[in-house]
Order: structure tokens, then C-alpha cells, then sequence
């Protein structure tokens, strides 16, 4: 009886499909592609779409999150220089000559003698007025050197341009220094 119901079931499975099998295969088949043409790949789509905005706004709120830090660091740049500004305003005072005095007065207090003092025109720099001032002076390595340091500590803005030293031929124990200095101020404080 075994052997019969064995036969009867390969004979079975040895059956072709029938139509209807292959109706339903191809309309699974049909349907299967259907959805992931129609559903799945657009959805996948969407998806990938969606994480990549997922990123960037995530990049955005980094950003963001870092702001109030920067807008510190910007808010104390401005207020150092504000400082700076009002500090060098004050030091340039009101006019061209508190400023040569300032500079006479520097080399003078170190023991070294000026002996020119030329002021050459004014230029126009933008908001800033560029003056050239020709000075020679005579002292000591370390008077000259004192002077040159005095220069660098005042309060506002100079260049040392040209600097020149050399033996002075009367007194072997002196040097005479030449220099081109250029200061800068705003238009209104060196006035002419």
C-alpha cells in the first residue's frame, strides 16, 4: 500500500501545471514587479532622500550649536579693539605737533640730542593719514638704543621707515642716528 500511495504521489508531481498554475505564477510575478517598481525602489528613494536631509540639517544644528561661542569670541575681538582705537585716539591728541612732541620728547628724555627734525607732507590712506618725519640725533649706543626704545613704547601707531647709524666724526664715542619714521592717525587728528 506504501508503494502505491508513492506512485500515485510521483505521478502526481510528474504532472505538467496546469494553466491556471502558470496564470497565478505570472501574475505573482507581474505583482512582485509592480510593487517594487511602484512602492518599494520610490519609497527606498524617498528614504535615502530623507537621511541624507537627516545629515545636513544635523551638520546645520552643529553649526548652530557652535555660535554662541563664536558670537563670545567676536564680541570680545570688538571690545579689544574699541579699546585699542580709543586708546590710540587718545594718544594721537588733536593735532600733528602733541604727536612731534611725543617723538622729541621720547628721544630727549634718554640723553641723545636731536639735531634735525623735518616733517614731510601728509599722504591720504583711506580713513587714516600717513605722515613721514626725518629725524637725526646724536648719543651714546645706549642713549640711541634708549631713544629707539622709548619710540616703540609710545602710544600710538609709527613705523621705523629707514634707520641708519654712524660714527660721528667729531666724537668717536657717539653715533649719530638717522631715521625716517612714519606715523599714522586718523584724518581729522593730524591736522595741517
Amino acid at each position: 500500500m506504501k508503494s502505491a500511495t508513492s506512485a500515485a504521489s510521483s505521478a502526481a508531481a510528474r504532472k505538467k501545471p496546469s494553466s491556471g498554475n502558470r496564470l497565478l505564477v505570472v501574475m505573482m510575478a507581474v505583482g512582485t514587479a509592480a510593487f517594487l517598481w511602484l512602492s518599494f525602489w520610490p519609497t527606498n528613494k524617498q528614504i535615502g532622500e530623507l537621511q541624507e536631509q537627516l545629515r545636513t540639517n544635523s551638520e546645520q544644528l552643529q553649526e548652530a550649536l557652535l555660535l554662541p561661542a563664536k558670537l563670545d569670541r567676536q564680541r570680545d575681538e570688538v571690545q579689544r579693539t574699541t579699546r585699542f582705537v580709543a586708546a590710540w585716539r587718545q594718544a594721537t591728541g588733536d593735532s600733528t605737533a602733541s604727536v612731534f612732541a611725543a617723538i622729541s620728547h621720547a628721544i630727549g628724555q634718554q640723553g641723545a640730542v636731536t639735531t634735525q627734525f623735518v616733517p614731510e607732507p601728509s599722504v591720504q590712506r583711506g580713513y587714516l593719514r600717513e605722515t613721514t618725519v626725518r629725524i637725526a640725533c646724536q648719543g651714546t649706543l645706549e642713549q640711541i638704543f634708549a631713544a629707539l626704545q622709548s619710540l616703540e613704547a609710545l602710544p600710538f601707531t609709527l613705523w621705523v621707515d629707514e634707520l641708519r647709524l654712524l660714527p660721528d666724526r667729531d666724537d668717536q664715542a657717539k653715533l649719530k642716528c638717522e631715521m625716517k619714521l612714519v606715523i599714522f592717525a586718523e584724518k581729522s587728528k593730524l591736522s595741517d
